[in-house]
């Protein structure tokens, strides 16, 4: 499978916002493959994760914000948080989830941001970011698809390769469908986090959706 024109293919629609025909592809795609545990990722979301994932954004925009304008979030902050100078404020947040493959163990997205919003193509910048979250969140449900990808690297299944690359990048599109409709639905309460560009990928990977 050539997984470089694939990724090219989904990029093309991760930047128009057609994350469920990224989804479709995928899932195709993986049920073309010979039957593996992975292929219990099919048919499967995260909506459950919506309330909580807002909340985490809303305590983390005032978290972030406070952060970056030099105004300390309690005590324990001010005494070892270096705060950037006064002047500037929070301009973007960005979410990543850790790498899945081999962290089978525990699956979280952890949020990050930044005093700047860099327009270009060139998503670079997201690396230097000035504040993260102190907690993560830890995605459910998933536990037997954890365990696949642990029967896979533990006992080196190398003929289900191509079933575990299509199923993370499954699962990174799943994450990118949980933030489109939690946006959706936050940004017609008026939520402030909403205000702000927010990028989401995985941990390693290329396909960033940038919700603007």
């Amino acid at each position: 499978m050539d997984f470089r024109k694939l990724e090219n293919d989904l990029k093309i629609l991760i930047s128009e916002g057609k994350i469920t025909e990224a989804i479709e592809i995928i899932e195709t795609k993986l049920n073309n493959q010979p039957q593996s545990k992975f292929h219990n990722c099919i048919g499967r979301d995260m909506f459950h994760l919506s309330e909580k994932l807002n909340m985490f954004l809303n305590n983390f925009y005032v978290f972030a914000k406070n952060h970056i304008e030099g105004k300390p979030n309690g005590f324990f902050d001010s005494l070892f948080t270096k705060h950037i100078e006064t002047g500037k404020t929070l301009k973007a947040i960005s979410c990543e989830m850790n790498g899945i493959t081999i962290n089978y163990d525990l699956w979280f997205i952890t949020l990050f941001g930044f005093h700047d919003c860099n327009e270009s193509e060139d998503l670079d910048w997201l690396s230097d970011f000035d504040v993260y979250s102190r907690k993560n969140l830890v995605i459910t449900k998933f536990e037997d698809i954890q365990k696949a990808y642990k029967d896979y690297i533990e006992n080196e299944k190398e003929e289900f390769e191509e079933q575990c690359d299509l199923c993370e990048i499954l699962i990174f599109l799943r994450l990118q469908q949980l933030f489109q409709k939690t946006h959706q639905t936050a940004k017609s309460r008026n939520e402030e986090w909403t205000k702000l560009p927010i990028f989401v990928n995985g941990h390693d990977s290329e396909l960033i959706y940038a919700l603007k």
